[in-house]
């Protein structure tokens, strides 16, 4: 049987690196308030995995989606769902990305960050 492969990230990747992640965020409540945290977390143990380039950006924001997606019903599991399935983990990977790079246009980067918050919000507010 062979793995079943997303974006060039087979599942005993993803599983595999879950494990790890799991670890690292032991000690943390998955909230939206520490979302950035758990993201530089799943970042760090992409960064140590075998993948590469947009397999690390896709492995980081499944590895949240999956701590998210075990956290109890409610309003801050319903959230963070949100702030994965509109984009906004690639948004913040991307900032990452480029600050390490020491690529960082901050203000092209601030006003990107606000239409898309902006735009995410107006969204939700009218459900």
């Amino acid at each position: 049987m062979s793995d079943y492969i997303t974006n060039g990230v087979n599942n005993n990747l993803l599983a595999n690196c879950f494990v790890m992640f799991k670890h690292e965020i032991e000690t943390l409540k998955v909230t939206p308030g520490n979302i950035s945290q758990v993201l530089s977390l799943a970042m760090k143990v992409a960064e140590k995995s075998e993948a590469k380039g947009e397999q690390q950006k896709y492995l980081a924001k499944e590895l949240v989606r999956k701590a998210v997606s075990q956290l109890e019903d409610g309003d801050e599991k319903t959230l963070l769902l949100s702030i994965i399935d509109n984009n906004i983990l690639e948004d913040t990977i991307e900032t990452i990305i480029l600050a390490t790079k020491g690529k960082l246009p901050i203000n092209q980067i601030v006003k990107k960050t606000k239409r898309t918050c902006y735009d995410f919000f107006k969204l939700q507010k009218n459900k």
